[in-house]
């Protein structure tokens, strides 16, 4: 019988804490988490251990969010957002968007950073993790909050001098893929799926199957408060008009701001947030959870050139594991020494769990590979992502991205012999397909002609200029992909739909 889980591993099965499973269990406790929280800054700062702790969220929790701004491989990292600067523009819109949301809510976020050199895609990334403490909701709510906030920043940044306009403008100078879809990952919305801890590293799979830390761990800048107005041009809502760092890292003890960076909650202890449920454009689509190959954001890309990093050092977490599903026998049978243990975890083998620790379990992964956690990739085979005017909880393309970074779609295409012409579009519709290619493919090649639709029997043709078509079936889901170019229709349709 598989055992619940709280947190786990990005070293995977490999972490020998863990008994072959990757997963610990950690009662919801403010004792508990604090005594997790003092391990943590111990490891950091005592130890010069190496942590890969990812937290998954409980029923309820804080919301959590990832923001990334990629680079590329020779554009050095991002500097979008500058917050140690103090330039905290982008968060005041953010605040602006979550206060429509939850307008009786104290908004007050704590800021971690983890920007540097992505290894699973090869590039530079500027990337934040905010938890915001006073909004507790569930997965279903922040998939609806995130998709209101990529529809809010999408609007705002058509207007003239908007300072969202500016902003995303500069994220495009860095990466043409950069959108409000991509720079709002959407993976902490996915089921199942964690946040690195503070002082926690990253581990990447690369092309050859080894994983590398990524020597970016998650690390404090500050807690911010968010203070607001009437609007002048509609009064019904508050803009923020003032941010206000509240703890500079040096004021807090690093065990303190491990604690803040915490997001799970006792479910007997706290309630649900009043959440304003928004007038979406785009509905959100539920999508499937584990789509995912590796870690890794949800908007990168896997470029073509190798980037020869260092392997990453042994995983060194010490606490104390969930027991090992049926799966795991036999892994990892030698036994990890360690001289004290200054949090005692439950065992997950302890049949008096409580409630509020339930959390869907998987199945102990049978060969060593990091958990699921934010960030996290699509499989290699994807092909490159590319912007999707699409109603979906996990990627809502919406946004201008330039055809030249994707190439010619109507240049002669390389063997598409190995790529699957056969693809899913969950719980969708012929009029959502039809939207979905029509965006998709204006955003890539703006000077191309147009698409055409057809209807056949049991579905929609969709007919790409020059490419091949898209045949959507709606009793199934399927997407099958015929043409002389399969290669470069799976790119057009690989971020909003999934493999069989």
């Amino acid at each position: 019988m598989e055992q619940p889980y709280t947190h786990s591993s990005m070293a995977g099965a490999r972490d020998s804490c863990a008994n072959g499973t990757g997963r610990f269990f950690f009662e919801d406790s403010r004792e508990i988490q604090t005594q997790l929280a003092k391990a943590m800054a111990t490891f950091f700062l005592a130890d010069q251990s190496k942590l890969y702790l990812t937290e998954h969220p409980s029923d309820l929790y804080a919301f959590v969010e990832d923001l990334d701004i990629e680079g590329t491989r020779t554009s050095g990292q991002p500097a979008l957002m500058r917050p140690k600067d103090g330039d905290l523009e982008l968060l005041k819109w953010r605040a602006t968007a979550l206060r429509r949301l939850f307008p009786t809510a104290d908004l007050r976020c704590a800021l971690y950073e983890a920007s540097g050199w992505y290894s699973g895609s090869e590039l530079y990334k500027e990337s934040y993790h905010l938890i915001w403490h006073n909004l507790i909701l569930c997965k279903e709510k922040a998939v609806l909050a995130r998709q209101a906030t990529i529809e809010f920043f999408e609007q705002e940044s058509q207007k003239p001098n908007h300072p969202l306009k500016f902003i995303l403008e500069q994220a495009r100078r860095y990466n043409p893929y950069n959108t409000w879809d991509t720079i709002f990952d959407a993976t902490t919305t996915r089921p199942k799926v964690g946040l690195r801890l503070p002082y926690s590293d990253k581990r990447s799979r690369m092309a050859d199957g080894r994983f590398v830390d990524e020597h970016r761990p998650v690390l404090p800048v500050a807690e911010l408060l968010f203070e607001f107005a009437r609007s002048d041009l509609d009064p019904s809502f508050e803009i923020c008009t003032r941010v206000t760092q509240v703890e500079r890292v040096e004021r807090k003890a690093t065990w303190e701001w491990a604690l803040l960076g915490m997001c799970r909650r006792a479910g007997d202890v706290c309630s649900p947030t009043y959440f304003r449920p928004p007038q979406l454009q785009r509905p959100p689509v539920a999508r499937r959870a584990g789509r995912s190959g590796g870690p890794g954001s949800g908007s990168s890309r896997k470029l073509p050139l190798q980037h020869s990093g260092p392997r990453g050092a042994a995983p060194s977490w010490r606490g104390r594991a969930a027991a090992p599903g049926p799966s795991s026998r036999g892994h990892h049978q030698q036994q990890h020494q360690h001289q004290q243990q200054p949090l005692q975890g439950r065992s997950s083998g302890v049949g008096s769990w409580k409630a509020a620790a339930q959390v869907s379990a998987q199945r102990a992964p049978e060969t060593s590979r990091p958990s699921e956690a934010a960030d996290v990739a699509p499989d290699p085979g994807e092909g490159l992502q590319a912007a999707a005017g699409v109603a979906s909880s996990e990627r809502v393309q919406h946004g201008s991205a330039s055809s030249a970074s994707l190439g010619d779609y109507s240049s002669s295409a390389s063997s598409s012999a190995s790529i699957a012409p056969v693809r899913l579009f969950p719980n969708g519709t012929r009029a959502s397909f039809a939207d979905a290619v029509r965006t998709t493919w204006q955003q890539l090649c703006r000077a191309a002609s147009p698409v055409e639709t057809q209807e056949i029997n049991g579905g929609l043709m969709v007919k790409i200029p020059g490419v091949g078509n898209l045949n959507y079936f709606d009793k199934s889901n399927k997407v099958v992909l015929q043409g002389k170019d399969i290669r470069k229709l799976r790119e057009l349709v690989a971020t909003w739909t999934d493999p069989v």
